[in-house]
């Protein structure tokens, strides 16, 4: 008998330990929009869902690795030279620099947390639940920096 329970206990902590090291699930709202000259007012929104992440810290990456693997977003990205995670574009709305009438026109992809705007590695900037995740697509003018 004290062997069964022995059996029991060691059964018990086992599956407490795996469960606690599973990997912590996060809901999000994502919204994806492009804000012509970059001053706050949402010109278009592309893509408005709540998502789940997974990870052990979800981040701002992890946010853009689950909309890539939900296939509901067109989203290319790669890492820099310092692991930087770096939208190159999504739903075909490319990073680039244009030249209109003498003037250089910037169109970047820039992400905000509840209305922070995300600094540095977006692996770093972690979230959590119930969190919103902006990503916008910045048209802007260096005089309106």
């Amino acid at each position: 008998m004290k062997r069964l329970l022995c059996i029991i206990l060691a059964a018990f902590a086992a599956a407490t330990v795996f469960t606690s090291c599973a990997a912590k699930k996060t809901n999000v709202n994502v919204k994806i929009v492009i804000d012509q000259g970059y001053d706050g007012r949402y010109d278009e929104t592309l893509f408005e869902e709540s998502i789940e992440v997974q990870g052990k810290n979800p981040s701002v990456e992890s946010v853009i690795t689950a909309l890539d693997n939900s296939q509901k977003v067109a989203i290319e990205y790669e890492q820099d030279e310092d692991g930087n995670s770096v939208i190159k574009s999504i739903s075909g709305k490319e990073n680039k620099e244009e030249d209109k009438e003498g003037k250089s026109i910037y169109y970047e992809w820039v992400a905000k947390v509840n209305d922070e705007d995300v600094r540095g590695k977006w692996k770093d900037f972690t979230i959590k639940d119930g969190d919103t995740v902006i990503f916008i697509y910045a048209i802007w003018e260096p005089s309106q920096s």
